[in-house]
C-alpha cells in the first residue's frame, strides 16, 4: 500500500493525473461499478468451471460402474489431467501441462478399453470423456482469451487506483488548508508557468537574462526537468551563444527518480542538430582517475558485456550503441593498477572460531590492504542494498572481535553508522519523550525502553523484572513526565539530555545529540510543536536523518553504489556481484497505460490504469511497454556495475558466487564467461587501451573450477605526505 502511494511522486503519474481527476469527478460510483464488473467476469468463469468440474467428477464412478479403475484402465496421463482439473480454481490456468485434445483422448480410451467392453459401453465412456474435455477446453479458452487476459492484467492493480485517488484528494485538501506546496511539484509548476511561452517572456519575469547554460550530470535529468530548461537553452542557442551539456548515459542509474538517459543520447541531438559532441573516441575520453590496468580491464569488460547482452534488448535502448564510447585512454601510463575477481561458494561461511559470518573474506582482505600501506580511509566497500551494507558492517565487527592481542581493529563508517536515529543517546531521549507523551500508565513500553537504556548493565530479562518492581524508578519517570508536560520541545530535549544521560554518554554521543537538537529546532519552525506530532514525524522521516562524516576520519567506508557515484577511492571492494541483469520474478514495477477496448468490461475502466510490468504483458497491446521496461532495466543493471567498477583508483576487488547453469543472465555468469580466457572466444584482442583476456591470470581449484581471475599486480602503497596535494577530476 505504501509503495502504491509513493508512486504519486512519479513523473509518469503527474503527466496523467489531471485526466484521472476529471474522470474521477465524472464517475463517483466507480467502486460500485468496478465491483459489479468484477463479479460478472467471475460469475462467467465460475459457471464454466463448475460445469467442467461436474463432468470431471462424473468420470471415476462411470468407469467404476463397468468394473474399471479410471487410473489404471484409461492410461495414467488422462487420470493425472483429470486430477489437475479437479484441484483447479476458476481463475487458475495451468499453462505448463499440455492437455490432450479430444481426438487424442478418444484414441487413448479406445486403445485401453476396446478389448474389455462392448462397443455400446465403450461409446458411452468415450462420449463422457469427450464431454468433460470439451467443457475443460471451453473454460481454458475463456481464461486464455485476449479479452480476459487484458481484464486480469488491469484487475490486478485497479483496487489500488481508488486508494491512490483518495490519497491524492486528501493531500490536495491538506495543501490548500495549510497554503503549502510540495517541493516535488516544483518542476510541474515551472512547466505550467512556462507553457509554450518563449524565453524573452520568462526573462521578463525573472528581470534578468542568462546567456550561457552549463548543465552537469545530464544523464540524470528527467523529461519534465528538460521541458523546463529546453526553451531557455534554445533561446540562448538562437542568439549564437555557447552552451554546455555534460553527461554520460553509461552512468545513468537513477531511473527510479525519473532520469531519462535517452535525453542525452537521442532527444537533445535531435532538437539541436548543429551541436558538437565530444568524448566519443578514446582520444577525447581520458580517464584521469584510475590506474592503467583498471581502465584497460573496464574498457574490455563493459565493451564485451554490452555486445554479449545486445541480443537481450528490444531495440528501444541499444546497449551496444550506448557503450560504443566506453573505451577510455588512461591518463596514468605506468604499469600499475590491479583487478581481482574471486569466485566464492557462497556469501557466508564459518570463521576460525566456527561462527557463521556474512562475507567472511572482507576482514582479511582489508587487513591485507592495510599491511601493504593503505589507510582505512582509502578502502570503500560498495553494495547494492542497505541490507548488504549492514551485513558488511556485521562481518567486520565479528572480525574485530577475534583479532590477535595488540592488533588495531578495522574502523568503519557508513550511512547507517551516521544515522541520528541509531544513536543510543538519541534513542533514550526519544523514549523519554514517548513516556512524557503517553503517560506512565499507558506508556509502559516506552517507559521500559527508557529504563533499559538507563541500565545497559542488565540483560533483557532483568530489565523487565526490575522495571516492574522498581517503584523508585517508576516514580522518577512519572515525576519527569508530570514536570515536563508544558515545556517547549527544544528546551524539553535539552533538559532530557542533561537529566537522562551520564556525562560519559553525553560526551561520546555529542555529535548525534547536537544534530538531534538541530533537527528538533528545524522541525518546530515549520510544524506543530506538540510531542505527539514530532514523534510521528520522527518515526516516519526524522530517524533516518544522518550526520556528516568528518573528512579526516580514518575508517573504511561502506556505502551503496548509488551513493558512491561521482566519488573515487584508492581501493574498492564489491563483496557481492551476482544480481540479475534482466528483471526477475521478485522485481515488481508499475506503468500507466491506456486500457485496450478489447478487454472484458472495458466500459468501466478509467482512461489510464496501472499495470505490473511482467511477462503477462507479452503479446498484448502493451507488449511495447514491457519491452521498453526490460531494456531500461538491463541498462540500469549494467550501468550500476559500470559506476561501481570505475570508482577504483588503484585496486578493484570483486567477489561473485561461482555461477551454475541456473545463473544465466546474472553478472557473476558474465564475469566468468567474459574474463576466463578459455570461455570468452577471443573478445578484446588487439584493441588499443583494451585488456586482452590472454593476459589475465586465472587460478583454478583442484577440480579445474575457476577460483579467481586477476589483471595487473597488487603493489605497496605509499600514502600521500602532508605536502602532497591530490587533485580529483571526476570523469563523466
Amino acid at each position: 500500500i505504501i509503495g502504491s502511494i509513493k508512486r504519486l511522486e512519479s513523473e509518469d503519474f503527474k503527466q496523467i493525473r489531471e485526466d484521472l481527476d476529471i474522470w474521477a469527478g465524472e464517475h463517483p460510483d466507480f467502486g460500485r461499478a468496478y465491483g459489479e464488473a468484477a463479479r460478472r467476469v467471475e460469475a462467467r468463469l465460475k459457471k464454466l468451471h463448475t460445469e467442467m468440474l461436474g463432468a470431471m467428477r462424473a468420470l471415476p464412478p462411470l468407469f467404476a460402474a463397468q468394473g474399471l479403475d479410471i487410473e489404471k484402465d484409461s492410461r495414467g496421463y488422462m487420470w493425472s489431467q483429470v486430477k489437475k482439473a479437479l484441484s483447479s480454481r476458476p481463475t487458475d490456468l495451468d499453462t505448463k501441462t499440455k492437455w490432450l485434445t479430444w481426438d487424442s483422448g478418444q484414441e487413448a480410451v479406445k486403445a485401453a478399453l476396446a478389448k474389455k467392453l462392448p462397443d455400446a459401453t465403450l461409446g458411452e465412456l468415450r462420449e463422457a470423456v469427450a464431454g468433460a474435455y470439451a467443457l475443460h477446453e471451453a473454460w481454458r479458452e475463456e481464461l486464455m482469451s485476449p479479452a480476459y487476459r487484458l481484464w486480469s492484467i488491469y484487475d490486478r492493480l485497479l483496487p489500488f487506483l481508488g486508494l491512490i485517488m483518495e490519497v491524492r484528494k486528501k493531500t490536495s485538501e491538506y495543501l490548500e488548508t495549510t497554503n503549502s506546496v510540495q517541493i516535488g511539484e516544483t518542476n510541474s509548476i515551472l512547466r505550467r508557468i512556462i507553457g509554450d511561452d518563449d524565453a524573452p517572456f520568462i526573462y521578463e519575469r525573472l528581470g534578468s537574462r542568462i546567456n550561457h547554460y552549463l548543465i552537469d550530470e545530464f544523464q540524470d535529468t528527467s523529461r519534465l526537468q528538460w521541458e523546463v530548461l529546453h526553451p531557455l537553452v534554445a533561446e540562448s542557442m538562437g542568439r549564437g551563444q555557447d552552451n554546455l551539456i555534460i553527461g554520460d548515459a553509461k552512468q545513468s542509474i537513477y531511473r527510479f527518480r525519473n532520469a531519462e538517459p535517452e535525453l542525452i543520447t537521442t532527444t537533445v541531438p535531435r532538437q539541436f542538430p548543429g551541436h558538437h559532441a565530444a568524448g566519443l573516441t578514446p582520444e577525447e575520453n581520458t580517464n584521469w582517475r584510475s590506474r592503467r590496468r583498471i581502465v584497460e580491464f573496464n574498457n574490455y569488460f563493459f565493451k564485451a558485456l554490452s555486445e554479449e547482452m545486445h541480443g537481450a534488448d528490444s531495440g528501444y535502448i541499444n546497449l551496444r550503441e550506448l557503450y560504443g564510447n566506453v573505451v577510455q585512454r588512461p591518463h596514468h601510463t605506468d604499469d600499475r593498477g590491479y583487478v581481482e575477481i574471486d569466485f566464492v561458494e557462497g556469501y557466508s561461511g564459518d570463521n576460525d572460531e566456527g561462527e557463521s559470518v556474512p562475507f567472511p573474506y572482507i576482514g582479511p582482505k582489508i587487513r591485507e590492504m592495510l599491511e601493504r600501506g593503505y589507510r582505512m580511509r582509502d578502502v570503500a566497500v560498495l553494495v547494492r542494498t542497505n541490507d548488504d551494507g549492514q551485513m558488511v558492517i556485521n562481518s567486520i565487527n565479528i572480525y574485530n572481535l577475534h583479532l590477535p592481542e595488540g592488533e588495531s581493529p578495522i574502523e568503519v563508517v557508513s550511512e547507517e553508522s551516521l544515522r541520528i536515529g541509531g544513536s543510543p543517546a538519541v534513542v533514550m531521549i526519544v523514549n523519554a519523550l514517548r513516556t512524557i507523551n503517553t503517560g506512565m500508565e499507558t506508556g509502559g513500553t516506552a517507559g521500559l525502553a527508557y529504563y533499559s537504556m538507563r541500565h545497559p548493565e542488565m540483560d533483557p530479562a532483568e530489565h523487565v523484572a526490575r522495571y516492574e518492581t522498581d517503584t523508585e524508578a517508576g516514580e522518577a519517570l512519572a515525576s519527569m513526565a508530570s514536570d515536563m508536560q508544558t515545556v517547549a520541545l527544544p528546551a524539553l530535549v535539552e533538559a532530557l539530555a542533561e537529566r537522562c544521560l551520564s556525562p560519559a554518554a553525553a560526551s561520546s554521543e555529542a555529535i548525534y545529540l547536537a544534530a538531534f537538537q538541530d533537527l528538533v529546532t528545524e522541525y518546530c519552525e515549520g510544524h506543530s510543536t506538540d510531542i505527539g506530532s514530532f514523534l510521528e514525524w520522527w518515526d516516519t522521516r526524522g530517524k533516518n536523518k544522518a550526520v556528516s562524516s568528518p573528512e579526516t576520519t580514518d575508517a573504511v567506508q561502506v556505502m551503496t553504489i548509488h551513493k558512491s557515484k561521482g566519488l573515487e577511492f584508492p581501493c574498492v571492494i564489491i563483496p557481492k556481484a551476482d544480481s540479475e541483469l534482466l528483471p526477475g520474478k521478485n522485481k515488481e514495477e508499475w506503468a500507466w497505460v491506456r486500457p485496450s477496448q478489447e478487454s472484458l468490461e472495458s466500459g468501466v475502466l478509467p482512461p489510464w490504469v496501472p499495470v505490473v510490468l511482467d511477462t503477462n504483458l507479452a503479446d498484448t497491446p502493451h507488449d511495447a511497454t514491457l519491452r521498453r521496461y526490460v531494456d531500461a532495466y538491463l541498462m540500469d543493471s549494467v550501468n550500476t556495475y559500470y559506476v561501481a567498477f570505475t570508482r577504483a583508483v588503484d585496486e578493484l576487488h570483486v567477489y561473485a558466487k561461482r555461477p551454475t547453469s541456473r545463473d544465466e543472465g546474472r553478472i557473476s555468469q558474465e564475469l566468468m564467461k567474459l574474463c576466463d580466457p578459455e570461455e570468452n572466444g577471443g573478445k578484446g584482442a588487439g584493441e588499443e587501451y583494451v585488456a586482452e583476456p590472454g593476459d589475465f591470470k586465472v587460478t583454478r581449484t583442484g577440480d579445474g573450477e575457476v577460483a579467481s581471475i586477476s589483471y595487473g599486480l597488487p603493489s605497496r602503497h605509499e600514502a600521500p605526505t602532508a605536502r602532497e596535494t591530490r587533485h580529483f577530476i571526476i570523469d563523466r
